[in-house]
């Protein structure tokens, strides 16, 4: 998903649960390998109205993942990694070393996802859709609270 100029809102000015927020609403493309219904290839799946939702901590650093954590043959790329950069301009998240809250959200219904083969036929056999009503969310978040001593 790509976008720019999306407003910012600071929110808790001054504490130290300053942050900025931003959500912007967009068609969210994936790209997949397998089987989607009775149809088994490459795809390009898009939901519509995909809702993001992110905060930019400003007085928090990130805490996770701890640099020391790997996965045995697998790439294993830090995000967000880098110098200590709290400009929240930026060009990319991943320049960012602060705690970040990244939400996306997107609701079910006729046509949600819609799908198509890499040779642009559209797949519509064998595609079970969230009901209309339900919502499809994921959550990254590169830290934890503090426990409570």
């Amino acid at each position: 998903m790509t976008f720019q100029n999306a407003p910012l809102d600071l929110l808790d000015n001054g504490k130290d649960t300053e942050r900025y927020r931003f959500q912007i609403s967009r068609t969210k493309t994936v790209n997949m390998t397998g089987t989607i219904g009775n149809s088994r290839g490459n795809f390009e799946c898009d939901y519509g109205a995909t809702n993001l939702q992110a905060y930019l901590y400003t007085k928090m650093q990130r805490t996770y993942p701890d640099d020391t954590i790997m996965v045995p043959n697998v790439p294993n790329t830090l995000w967000p990694y880098g110098r200590q950069n709290h400009v929240v301009n930026s060009s990319s998240l991943a320049d960012l070393d602060i705690a970040v809250r990244v939400e996306q959200a997107v609701g079910g219904g006729e046509n949600v996802p819609s799908c198509i083969r890499s040779s642009g036929e559209r797949v519509s056999s064998g595609i079970r859709a969230q009901d209309a009503g339900d919502l499809c969310s994921c959550l990254y978040k590169n830290w934890t609270p503090e426990r409570a001593s």
